[in-house]
């Protein structure tokens, strides 16, 4: 009889640490579509997204999942507000470049988003980098179907901007095809560059585009 009650706890821890495995596994790969998706945003370089960051934060998300089991939980039906702030690209964040507060949302019925870039003061309201001349804010929006491993993305760029001049507020109008039920995510990032015979170089010395979450929400169907 003791050696079936042994049996029994080996064959549940090893069911356990199974399901363990499939939620880290359903975990990397959402980490993943995430970041084939911002890759071309941010800058070709892999190394310019945090991912270690991102599995951490997408796992605090996964365990939010009311909806499935133990095993069974996913990114998709967890709390996606948690994303929201998070940093993904480049060596250092929006908020350590930038002292601005931006403003976005998510329509998630029609996929359309805006961002709203306040005045800008250059010398007052960024950390600029020295040999940079201009700097570039970007949206990006993106409807994730991370069971079926597919994205749909729209980017939005501002024009470039002289660090040498003040400027009016910028809104960058972004629209995305809406996936029903599926994650809505809002991204908003800026670039510093550096003109050179009337070509504009992205410095890389922090990684390429600086980005972060901005908003989240999920698509939803209009009614037919």
């Amino acid at each position: 009889m003791k050696a079936i009650v042994i049996n029994l706890k080996e064959k549940q821890e090893v069911t356990l640490q199974e399901a363990g495995r499939e939620e880290f596994g359903r975990l990397c790969e959402a980490t993943g579509l995430i970041h084939t998706c911002l890759r071309p945003v941010i800058y070709e370089d892999t190394k310019a997204l945090n991912r270690g960051a991102l599995v951490k934060q997408l796992a605090r998300i996964q365990k939010t999942d009311m909806h499935n089991n133990y095993g069974e939980r996913t990114v998709e039906n967890g709390d996606l507000t948690l994303l929201e702030g998070h940093e993904l690209g480049g060596r250092k964040s929006v908020h350590q470049v930038s002292y601005m507060k931006f403003e976005g949302d998510i329509n998630g019925s029609t996929g359309i988003c805006w961002v709203k870039v306040p005045a800008l003061r250059p010398l007052i309201d960024l950390h600029t980098e020295r040999a940079a001349t201009h700097v570039r804010f970007v949206a990006c929006a993106a409807s994730f179907d991370f069971a079926r491993k597919t994205f749909e993305r729209n980017v939005v760029y501002s024009n470039y901007l002289s660090l040498d001049e003040e400027h009016p507020e910028i809104n960058l109008p972004v629209m995305v095809k809406v996936l029903d039920g599926k994650p809505l995510l809002l991204f908003f990032g800026l670039g510093f560059y550096q003109c050179v015979n009337g070509r504009y170089h992205l410095s890389l010395s922090n990684g390429g585009m600086m980005l972060q979450c901005l908003k989240t929400a999920r698509g939803e169907a209009e009614p037919s």
